[in-house]
């Protein structure tokens, strides 16, 4: 890969459209503050030293679990760096992950403090082992710079897909014509419709495919939503690693 210029004024620019984002220096007033497991990535002298400090938190689990994207860290990782984030809801540190792709391109994935995960966050158990053990051990939330897509949300900002449609109660109409509670696949397959309150948007693409987990699926298992229509369950490692590096077009 040829060298890539980052422009780090624009990449704090797209951390926030409601409030102010900056990089984080070993000399900016804030370095003090910054989550000491993350410092060896803050002090690393370059981006090699930086990358290899992020990457020593990410556990074998999660990436046997996403192995395109895991390459993709691997071979394509250009830089990662401590970024303060100031909007009107929330204050907070993120790593900034830069990932090259053809000669010049670069896009980045921002990533949380596991600190910040909390007490047991809802719909927890609708999660496999590796995804949990990331959202606790590595980062509690890892996407896109719009906070929600190309990878997983943070777990506060988990909603039923009827919440994010802003019915919380659940979408009207959602079971009209599936009065036996079954849907039909294209081959002919017969599975559960599940109800849009028992969705779990953990997260989606840039458009309007929605990646859920549910009460009513194996752990494991992932539904995929579009303008209403819920796909049969899928693996959700092999749709979460083809989701990630999609937005790369590897």
């Amino acid at each position: 890969m040829s060298r890539v210029e980052i422009d780090f004024d624009q990449v704090a620019a797209e951390l926030t459209s409601k409030g102010k984002a900056e990089l984080i220096l070993p000399d900016s007033a804030r370095a003090a503050e910054v989550p000491e497991r993350w410092l060896g990535v803050l002090r690393g002298d370059s981006a090699e030293e930086r990358r290899g400090v992020a990457l020593s938190h990410w556990g074998d689990d999660f990436l046997e679990m996403i192995p395109q994207f895991a390459a993709v860290l691997r071979d394509q990782l250009i830089d990662v760096r401590v970024f303060w984030v100031d909007n009107p809801k929330s204050r907070f540190f993120v790593l900034v992950y830069v990932v090259g792709y053809g000669e010049e391109g670069h896009v980045c994935w921002m990533a949380w403090d596991p600190a910040s995960l909390g007490d047991t966050p809802r719909f927890w158990d609708t999660f496999p082992a590796p995804v949990q053990n990331f959202l606790r051990d590595t980062h509690a939330g890892f996407t896109a710079t719009d906070w929600e897509s190309y990878g997983v949300m943070r777990p506060s900002d988990f909603e039923t897909f009827a919440e994010y449609g802003e019915w919380p109660d659940g979408i009207p109409g959602w079971m009209d014509g599936y009065e036996d509670g079954y849907d039909t696949g294209y081959d002919g397959e017969r599975y559960r419709r599940i109800e849009s309150t028992r969705l779990v948007v953990f997260t989606k693409d840039a458009g309007h495919l929605f990646y859920c987990t549910s009460p009513d699926l194996e752990v494991g298992q992932v539904a995929l939503v579009y303008d209403g229509d819920v796909d049969p369950p899928k693996d959700l490692g092999a749709e979460l690693d083809q989701l990630m590096t999609r937005r790369l077009d590897v």
